[in-house]
C-alpha cells in the first residue's frame, strides 16, 4: 500500500537510497494529510535511537507492544482501550470524537447504519408486484452517558459503593429502529372474501436485523389499519408423511411427528412432543405453548401411490406482531408490538404510508415501519455488562437484534495525576502536585492562623506559619515568602496549559543591585540583577517581569506571575498542573480553591499550535470546590466539597457557568461513601476523582486524581454474538519490534516506523538529508511519500510522546 501524500517531485532526489527502505516521513504536529493506522503497519520495525532518551523509548515501547498484540489476536483490535472485538459490535468513537466521560453518546453518533452494524445493509422484499428495496438504521435520539455514582435502585449496588455505569435516563427514548423502503412496498388489496387482506404479502420472507422472518398474517380490519405478524424461521423444514424428527433449539428441544396429510383440503395432522394438535392448513400457524409455533407454508401431494405426502413448515420460537391502527399519522401510533402475543409495555410501532381501503383490487403503499421503545426506569449499567443483562424485559430491544455493551473507561489505559490536600499538623494544609517539568511542588497553601475560632483572624492568607504564600500580583512579597508563576496563566482556568512553579524570595543586595530567587522543588537558586527597580525571571524561556518595590536590604518585590507582560493589581496566578488540569485559588477567603479539569478533546494537536489546542471556552470544562474550616477543636477540616456546573451539565441546564452547589443537593451529588468505610467519591464528566479519607479528631486527607488524556468511555452497540477479548488476556508474538536506528540503517529492506526527530534517531536524520545529526532540528513540517513506513518526530520529547499518543488512538 502506497499513502499518496503531499510531495513535490523535486524533492525526492535528497532522500537519496533511502527510498528504498520505504519510509514515509509524518510528524504528526499538524493535521496529516495522509492517513494511515497500526493496522497498516503489522509488520514494521519500531525504530528507536541508540542514544535517545528514556521517554523515547518508552514511547516507541509502546508502539512495539500495540504492534505485537495486533499480530496475534483475531478479530478487529481497538489501540485506544486495548480490546479486540470478534463479531459485529461498534464503538461509540469517531476521527477525533470520542465518547467522553459523561458525555451523551448522541454527541458522537446519533444514527447507527450498516457502516456501523453489518445487520443494518440494505435488504430487498419482493412480492407478486416487484422487488423493493430498503435501508435499515437505528436512531439514538435521546441515548446515555456514563457515570460514577452509587445507584440506589439497582439491586447489585446494594453495598452502598460507587461504580462506573452507562446511564440509560428514564423517560427517553431508548431507541428508535427504522424500516425505510427507497420506493415504497406495493401490495394488492385482497376481496371481501379474503377479508380485504394482503394477500401478496402472506408467505413472504422479510428480513431484519440480519433475521428472516416470514409474513404468516397480512390483516386490513379496516382503512388505514394494517396488522403483520412474523414468524421468525429458526428452523425450516420438508417432512414427510409418517415422520417423526427431533428439532433442537436455544433453550429448548421439540420431537415432531406428522401423522397424516390431505392433499386434497391441504391439511395436515401433527403431534408435537407426543400431545396432537389441531389439523393445519397451509397458511395456519400452531402453538402448542407460548413460545414455539409451527407454520404450514405448503402441502406437496406425491402422485405416486406407494409414496408419502410432503409438508413444508417453519418453526421458531418467537412470533412478532406489528400492527398500527392509523398508517397515515406519522407523528405517533400508540401501538405497542407484540412479542408471542405479549404486548412490549412502553413500546411503539408506526407504519407509515397510503391505504387504498377495503375495495378489492387497490393498493397499500408502505413508506417505512419505525418500532421504539421509551424507558421509564433508568438502567445502570455495569463495567463489562450488557443492556440485556439488567433490563427487565430483553425483548424490549427490537427483536433481540441488537444490544449495548460497556466496558468502563479507558483509564486503565491513562497516566494518572495525584494533587493531594494533605494535612501537615493540626492547623495547616499542604497542596502537592506535579508540574508539566516533572517537579514535585509542595505549596503551602490553607493556614488558619491561630486556631481560635475567630473569622475576623482565620484563613486572612495563604502559607505557613511563619511565611506567606503570595497569588496576587498587587501583594508585596517579603523575604522568604512563596509565590507562584505560570507561563500563561493569563489565559485562564479554562485555556492556561503552560508550566507552573513555586519559587521562593530570599533575598536583596542592595549594593549589587541583585535579588535571588529559589525555585522550591529543585532549591536551586537564581541570583538576578535589577535596574532602577525593574528585573526579570526567566524560566522555561519565558520572562517574569519583577519590580523591586523596596531598595533596602531584603526588600520587598512584586511579580507578573500570570505573565502578561505587566505586574497589576487584581491579576492573580492559576496553577496548571503536570496534565492540564488547573487550580483558582479564592483569594477572597483563603479558604477553597477550584478544580477544572478541561475536556481534553478540544486540546488533541493542532494545525496550528505546537502543543494543546486552546480549550473552547466555558462548555468545555468541569468544576470542583473545596473548602476548609475549623472543627469544634479549632483544627483545620474539609468541610465542603461541590460541584461547579459548567454551560452544558448533564442535569439542571438552566443553571449558568460557574455555579456550585454543595453535595447535600441531591440531584447534583457526586460525592458518595464508600460502603462502610469513612471513605467519600465523586467523578466530573471528564474522569478527573476526588476521593476524600475522613479521620475523626484529624484533619480529612482530599486526594484528587486526574488523567494525561480524558477519560473514554468505551461502549459498544453490537449485534449477534460479539466477544470482547479484554489486554490482559491477549497474546503477544516473540517477534522483535523494537530496534535501534543502528540496527535499521544496516538493514537492507524492512518496514519502519522510527521514533524521534534527527537529534534523536539517525534514521530520521538519513530520511531528512541531515549529515550531521543535529545539524538540523524540527522546526518545521515535513510530509513525504516513501511507502508504508512511518517516522514520528517532535520539536521536543513531549511533542514526540504526543504524536506516538495520537497514532496509537488510530
Amino acid at each position: 500500500m502506497v499513502y499518496k501524500c503531499w510531495l513535490k517531485e523535486n524533492d525526492r532526489s535528497m532522500f537519496g537510497d533511502i527510498k528504498k527502505k520505504r519510509v514515509l516521513l509524518i510528524f504528526l504536529l499538524v493535521v496529516p494529510l495522509c492517513s494511515a493506522s497500526l493496522e497498516d503497519f503489522k509488520d514494521a520495525y519500531v525504530v528507536v535511537g541508540k542514544n535517545a532518551q528514556p521517554s523515547d523509548v518508552y514511547a516507541a515501547s509502546r508502539l512495539a507492544d500495540a504492534l505485537s498484540t495486533i499480530d496475534s489476536s483475531p478479530g478487529t483490535y481497538y489501540p485506544n482501550s486495548g480490546y479486540t472485538i470478534i463479531g459485529d459490535a461498534y464503538q461509540f468513537r469517531e476521527p477525533s470524537n470520542m465518547l467522553e466521560g459523561s458525555e451523551n453518546t448522541t454527541r458522537v453518533r446519533d444514527v447507527i447504519t450498516e457502516k456501523q452494524l453489518s445487520v443494518l445493509q440494505n435488504e430487498t422484499f419482493v412480492n407478486d408486484r416487484g422487488s423493493f428495496d430498503y435501508s435499515q438504521q437505528i436512531l439514538l435520539k435521546d441515548g446515555g452517558y456514563s457515570v460514577f455514582q452509587y445507584a440506589d435502585d439497582v439491586p447489585y449496588d446494594s453495598d452502598n459503593i460507587p461504580k462506573e455505569y452507562f446511564l440509560f435516563p428514564k423517560n427517553n427514548q431508548l431507541y428508535k429502529y427504522q424500516i425505510i423502503f427507497r420506493t415504497p412496498l406495493i401490495s394488492r388489496i385482497g376481496s371481501s372474501t379474503d377479508s380485504y387482506r394482503f394477500m401478496d404479502l402472506l408467505d413472504e420472507e422479510f428480513t431484519m436485523l440480519g433475521r428472516t422472518f416470514r409474513i404468516i398474517e397480512a390483516a386490513h380490519p379496516a382503512k388505514e389499519h394494517v396488522r403483520l405478524k412474523l414468524l421468525e424461521e429458526e428452523q425450516h423444514a420438508v417432512m414427510e408423511e409418517g415422520e417423526t424428527r427431533e428439532f433442537h433449539f436455544e433453550n429448548s428441544s421439540h420431537r415432531i411427528q406428522l401423522i397424516s396429510v390431505n392433499d386434497v383440503s391441504r391439511t395436515a395432522f401433527f403431534s408435537i412432543d407426543k400431545e396432537t394438535i389441531p389439523v393445519l392448513s397451509v397458511g395456519e400457524i400452531s402453538s402448542p405453548s407460548s413460545s414455539f409455533h409451527i407454520y404450514i407454508s405448503d402441502i406437496i401431494p406425491n402422485e405416486a401411490s406407494d409414496k408419502n405426502d410432503l409438508v413444508e413448515i417453519d418453526i421458531g420460537t418467537r412470533m412478532i406482531t406489528l400492527e398500527d391502527q392509523n398508517i397515515t399519522n406519522s407523528t405517533s401510533s400508540n401501538a405497542e408490538w407484540k412479542v408471542n402475543d405479549d404486548n412490549i409495555k412502553n413500546s411503539e410501532i408506526q407504519i407509515n404510508g397510503i391505504d387504498g381501503g377495503l375495495t378489492e383490487g387497490k393498493e397499500l403503499s408502505l413508506s417505512r415501519i419505525d418500532a421504539s421503545f421509551s424507558n421509564k426506569d433508568s438502567y445502570y449499567v455495569g463495567e463489562t455488562q450488557k443492556l440485556s443483562d439488567i433490563i427487565p424485559d430483553p425483548d424490549s430491544i427490537f427483536l433481540r437484534g441488537f444490544d449495548f455493551y460497556y466496558y468502563g473507561s479507558a483509564l486503565q489505559f491513562n497516566p494518572i495525576e495525584m494533587i493531594v490536600l494533605e494535612p501537615i499538623g493540626s492547623y495547616r494544609y499542604n497542596l502537592n502536585l506535579m508540574n508539566k517539568n516533572s517537579e514535585y511542588l509542595q505549596i503551602p497553601l490553607f493556614f488558619n492562623d491561630n486556631g481560635a475560632q475567630n473569622s475576623g483572624d482565620d484563613y486572612e492568607r495563604f502559607g505557613d506559619s511563619d511565611n506567606d504564600l503570595v497569588v496576587e500580583e498587587g501583594k508585596q512579597i517579603s523575604i522568604n515568602d512563596y509565590f507562584i508563576v505560570t507561563s500563561d496563566s493569563s489565559e485562564g482556568i479554562t485555556k492556561a496549559r503552560g508550566i507552573t512553579h513555586l519559587l521562593r524570595y530570599r533575598g536583596q543586595e542592595v549594593n549589587d543591585k541583585t535579588i535571588t530567587v529559589e525555585n522550591v522543588p529543585t532549591k536551586e537558586r537564581m541570583t538576578i540583577s535589577y535596574d532602577r527597580g525593574i528585573s526579570a525571571i526567566n524560566l522555561d524561556s519565558m520572562r517574569y517581569k519583577v519590580n523591586v518595590t523596596t531598595n533596602a536590604i531584603d526588600g520587598n518585590i512584586t511579580v507578573d506571575m500570570n505573565n502578561d507582560g505587566s505586574i497589576d493589581n487584581g491579576d492573580q496566578v492559576i496553577i496548571v498542573t503536570q496534565y492540564g488540569s488547573t487550580i483558582d485559588l479564592d483569594t477572597t477567603t483563603y479558604d477553597r480553591l477550584v478544580f477544572t479539569t478541561k475536556e481534553l478533546e478540544f486540546g488533541i494537536i493542532s494545525p496550528i499550535l505546537d502543543a494543546y489546542a486552546p480549550y473552547n471556552g466555558a462548555s468545555h470544562h468541569d468544576m470542583m470546590r473545596i473548602s476548609v474550616s475549623e472543627d469544634a477543636g479549632g483544627k483545620i477540616d474539609i468541610n465542603a466539597t461541590e460541584r461547579c456546573l459548567s454551560a452544558n451539565p448533564i442535569e439542571q441546564a438552566a443553571i449558568l457557568d460557574a455555579v456550585c452547589y454543595p453535595t447535600s443537593t441531591t440531584t447534583l451529588q457526586f460525592m458518595y461513601k464508600y460502603g462502610s468505610y469513612d471513605i467519600y467519591q465523586g467523578t466530573d464528566e471528564f474522569g478527573s476523582e476526588l476521593v476524600q479519607n475522613k479521620n475523626d479528631g484529624y484533619p480529612d486527607n482530599m486526594t484528587i486524581y486526574t488523567t494525561r488524556d480524558e477519560a473514554e468511555s468505551l461502549l459498544y452497540i453490537s449485534a449477534g454474538d460479539v466477544t470482547f477479548i479484554p489486554p490482559e488476556t491477549q497474546e503477544k508474538t516473540p517477534i522483535k519490534r523494537l530496534i535501534t536506528d543502528e540496527e535499521a540503517l544496516n538493514m537492507s529492506s524492512g518496514e519502519f516506523i522510527a521514533v524521534g526527530g534527527p537529534c534523536a534517531n539517525k534514521l530520521t536524520a538519513k530520511v531528512m538529508g541531515v549529515e550531521k545529526q543535529c545539524e538540523r532540528t524540527i522546526n518545521e513540517t515535513l510530509m513525504k511519500e516513501f511507502g508504508k513506513v512511518i517516522v514520528l518526530g517532535g520539536r521536543n520529547e513531549a511533542d514526540t510522546d504526543q504524536a506516538i499518543n495520537i497514532h496509537l488512538a488510530k
